[in-house]
């Protein structure tokens, strides 16, 4: 197992994600509106009533960690005409991600649309609406390359540093780290892995993509992978089928998370039906067991997260 948590209250990652495995499009890309491309690629869905009022975990996530259950915090993203907010459970916004773009947005369904004429746009989608992400949907060899993104933490602009990974730190005015940015990829319509990487100017974050030989349309995505309220604790692919046996195996592995996470002990029994469930559900579908831990006292709940052993 291992304990995901930020360098201050937990990880609110940003991760590079693209177009992935989307079906067969009749129309052509520069004719799709950007939200019917998130759509097909199983990034984006209208909001549910239900969602809107708790704040929707990811359902789907074709890179990085994914959770299959609706957040019990009300701490969640908003996206606005000024930018994708992620916000406290007092609705305070602590840090906020804006395109760099021209023009206004339309915001509906969870989502603020920037639209260009030069071949591509850019979407903010909240916790509303499936992946707290911004998207560059790219439909032409014609458009730009580069495409930015400004940051702020408590409403000052934040710093941002690259770390020998290729990840890149965020943090507030003062230098305190706020989240993380993961390593850029992009992908295109086929499938492909593309070239792409990360630039920094002040309080900008520019992914830059190779357009060379892509198959259209490509998307580009800096994503908040884990908001401010969340620590999770990752089992691997044994422990997950471990916990899927019986009750005696998931408090025997939540047992053993009281080397990361030592007040877990004290809810394995509790947590133990709803993670069986769950357990099993991560393990018909490829994926792992996770308990995610609110650090403003949250009780403790399973969700499915990516196996990384």
């Amino acid at each position: 197992m291992r304990y995901k948590t930020s360098l201050l209250v937990s990880s609110a990652t940003l991760v590079g994600l693209l177009f992935s495995g989307a079906p067969a499009m009749a129309q052509s890309p520069s004719e799709l509106e950007p939200l019917e491309v998130l759509e097909s690629a199983g990034l984006y869905s209208t909001p549910s009533f239900a969602a809107t009022s708790k704040g929707m975990q990811a359902q789907s996530d074709p890179s990085g960690d994914s959770v299959s259950s609706e957040s019990n915090s009300t701490v969640n993203t908003v996206a606005t005409d000024a930018g994708l907010n992620l916000v406290d459970e007092l609705g305070a916004t602590q840090l906020t991600m804006s395109p760099v773009i021209k023009g206004a947005p339309v915001v509906e369904g969870g989502a603020a649309t920037y639209k260009t004429d030069q071949g591509y746009s850019m979407v903010l989608t909240d916790s509303t609406a499936g992946l707290s992400a911004g998207y560059s949907i790219i439909t032409s060899a014609d458009a730009p390359s580069n495409y930015s993104y400004s940051f702020d933490v408590d409403g000052s602009p934040a710093n941002l540093s690259a770390l020998e990974d290729g990840s890149i730190l965020v943090s507030d005015k003062d230098g305190n780290p706020s989240s993380l940015v993961a390593p850029a990829w992009a992908k295109d319509a086929n499938g492909t892995y593309l070239e792409t990487k990360y630039e920094i100017e002040g309080n900008v974050l520019t992914q830059t993509v190779n357009l060379d030989g892509a198959a259209f349309p490509v998307i580009a995505d800096p994503r908040l992978q884990q908001n401010l309220a969340f620590s999770t604790i990752e089992f691997t692919r044994s422990e997950t089928n471990t916990a899927s046996s019986s009750t005696g195996g998931f408090i025997a592995i939540c047992g053993g998370a009281t080397a990361v996470f030592a007040p877990i002990g004290a809810v394995c029994g509790v947590l133990a039906g709803a993670s069986i469930i769950v357990a099993t559900q991560a393990k018909n579908t490829g994926k792992c067991l996770g308990i995610r831990i609110g650090n403003w006292g949250t009780a403790p709940f399973p969700v499915i997260v990516n196996c990384y052993a």
